[in-house]
């Protein structure tokens, strides 16, 4: 397997671990704010997605993508830009999902923000962040 293959499968593993660990807070600070506050799920949802924000980006900037480009106010506006697009795509597909599904509002919130991961935020990162992007730390 060529070096820049496993380096993309590696980007892939890696980005799942910090969705991985910002979903374990966004489930924290939903489950806090519905089963703790008594929010309604919906009203909770945008706090809850919030929380998991600063995780995402940080963590795939420094840890996934490996960019050590000093470029962050550039690379965080894009990045917003990205989720402020899939902040959207959650709030639209779990609202109706958790509408429509006979399923607990945690699993409806894991298949959402899975859909949207993979098929929207995965893709449009890989442009907002450079892989191995130590060459240009000056920039």
């Amino acid at each position: 397997m060529p070096p820049s293959r496993r380096l993309s499968l590696q980007t892939v593993l890696k980005s799942s671990s910090v969705g991985a660990l910002a979903t374990f807070i966004d489930f924290a600070v939903l489950a806090a704010l519905v089963s703790g506050a008594s929010l309604d799920p919906r009203l909770a949802s945008p706090f809850a997605l919030t929380a998991g924000l600063s995780v995402q980006f940080v963590g795939n900037k420094v840890f996934a993508f490996g960019d050590r480009r000093q470029a962050w106010g550039r690379q965080a506006a894009a990045f917003l830009g990205v989720e402020a697009l899939a902040f959207c795509a959650n709030l639209a597909l779990f609202d109706v999902a958790v509408q429509a599904l006979p399923l607990p509002y945690l699993l409806v919130r894991a298949l959402c923000q899975s859909l949207v991961y993979f098929g929207l935020c995965l893709p449009l990162w890989s442009r907002v962040f450079q892989q191995g992007g130590a060459k240009e730390v000056a920039q």
